[in-house]
């Protein structure tokens, strides 16, 4: 006949031996992946900072500055995620918090448009004298001071054949007769380091 007690004992073993695995597991995997995002981080700022130092010498002088938009989905009113939002990952340049703080839907905005559309999109306030409905008042009131904007899209692995996981977004409280963003030549300019970005954050 066995005897409870080994049995109680060897169970009691076994279960403080997964119990413990898990968490070392689980600490060691969240700070994995805290040094990766950590690191992702350190890389965009340095390619954001770069962006706004080259564009001058590549394309041409202005006020500029940059960010990196995520895009992920939301579920809405507990309906599975259909349509994927804009957040803020990484910036370059003066921006307000409030600015920071919008989501923007896919087709929102001109970073909307360009994770939507798959294409670089831009924008210019002296061209577009309409509000852009798509926008909500507060982003329309955030976003009042910027005059052109570049978005273009960023793929995984910088793979075009993928759909895109974010934007790179130049903007500037200049016109587009200044900042050039309706250019081939800005618009190739952000797909290079869009590029680097979607290496990064793949």
């Amino acid at each position: 006949m066995r005897n409870p007690t080994l049995i109680f004992g060897a169970i009691t073993i076994v279960v403080a031996f997964i119990a413990s695995s898990f968490v070392s597991y689980t600490t060691q995997y969240q700070e994995t992946i805290r040094l990766r995002k950590d690191t992702q981080n350190s890389i965009l700022e340095i390619v954001l900072e770069q962006i706004v130092a080259n564009y001058p010498d590549e394309v041409t002088d202005c006020e500029l500055r940059a960010n990196v938009m995520i895009a992920d989905k939301r579920w809405v009113k507990n309906l599975p995620p259909r349509e994927k939002y804009l957040s803020f990952a990484s910036q370059c340049g003066d921006y307000f918090e409030a600015e920071l703080e919008q989501r923007y839907a896919s087709s929102t905005g001109c970073a909307g448009q360009a994770l939507k559309e798959n294409n670089p999109t831009y924008y210019d306030s002296e061209k577009r004298k309409k509000p852009d409905h798509s926008l909500s008042s507060t982003q329309r009131e955030v976003t009042d001071h910027v005059n052109s904007i570049l978005s273009v899209p960023i793929y995984p692995d910088n793979d075009q054949s993928r759909p895109p996981i974010g934007v790179l977004n130049l903007d500037s409280p200049k016109n587009i007769s200044n900042t050039k963003f309706d250019t081939g030549q800005a618009q190739t300019f952000a797909m290079k380091y869009a590029g680097i970005i979607g290496d990064v954050i793949s």
